[in-house]
């Protein structure tokens, strides 16, 4: 059985995607509450949200280093910590991204341990491409994340935009519980598609879902405006998520373009900003 084995060099930081958000209680203001569902909904969409590009950047570079793949850039995820492992005789083939048993600091800025294991048919970037993304023993941030992860490339849409189908089922256990992540999210990608550098790509992202809160509490999310993934930040720089259900309507805008790690929380007529992490 062949294996292509990479270690890869830590480099600048460079963008990212989403990532784990938090805020304080004493943040929020009058917005009583508002902080455990904002950190919620912004942490599992963040979190989730990552792990295309990151199993795009994995299996680019270690396809790049048995010299079957394309340059990308400065991998703008994985670091020094990071062991690609793929089988590509098996069938469906198999990567594995090993960040090791202790947490370590990524390119992003974000610290993994554990194991992504990324089941795939066909080319990454090929019509029809399916891969199931499941975990083993991984954290994000301390944060271990849980589930099925599928994304199947849907082709070309009307626009000549390449669009993947996401269906996530996943959970989050963090330091107040168990937060469930359902979702059905439909990704164009916008631009950067017929470059090599995986940092000049932008990504539209729309759908609609449920979460689990840690209390049991079931809540309805959809995307009213999309969110805009542009792999030169690390944050979402656009976009607006509605919650329903639960004790109150809640809404999370993510900018109007910007670069920065702020995001709008609305409840009840009432904003608080919180910062993404």
């Amino acid at each position: 059985m062949h294996y292509t084995k990479l270690f890869l060099s830590g480099v600048t930081l460079a963008a990212c995607t989403l990532s784990f958000t938090a805020c304080n209680k004493d943040d929020m203001g009058g917005l009583s509450g508002q902080d455990d569902m904002g950190d919620i909904q912004a942490r599992s969409e963040q979190t989730f949200s990552d792990l295309q590009p990151l199993t795009d950047e994995a299996n680019a570079m270690a396809r790049s280093s048995g010299g079957g793949g394309q340059h990308i850039g400065n991998p703008q995820f994985l670091g020094s910590c990071a062991n690609v492992t793929i089988d590509s005789i098996s069938t469906p083939h198999v990567m594995t991204i090993d960040f090791g048993s202790t947490n370590c600091v990524c390119n992003d800025g974000r610290s993994r341990r554990g194991q992504i294991i990324v089941t795939y048919n066909g080319e990454f970037t090929g019509p029809g491409h399916t891969r199931t993304i499941t975990f083993n023993d991984f954290h994000v941030n301390d944060n271990q994340v849980t589930g099925t992860k599928t994304i199947t490339n849907m082709g070309k849409n009307g626009e000549g935009h390449t669009y993947f189908s996401v269906e996530t089922n996943g959970s989050i256990v963090t330091e107040k519980g168990t937060i469930t992540h359902n979702g059905s999210r439909t990704r164009t990608w916008l631009s950067g598609e017929d470059t090599p550098d995986r940092g000049d790509d932008i990504f539209s992202i729309t759908g609609s879902g449920t979460k689990v809160r840690a209390n049991g509490k079931t809540m309805t999310m959809e995307i009213m405006s999309p969110l805009i993934r542009d792999h030169s930040c690390k944050w979402i720089k656009s976009g607006v998520i509605k919650m329903s259900g639960g004790d109150k309507e809640r809404s999370i805008d993510f900018g109007n373009g910007d670069c920065d790690n702020k995001a709008t929380v609305t409840a009840n007529g009432k904003q608080k900003e919180i910062t993404l992490r």
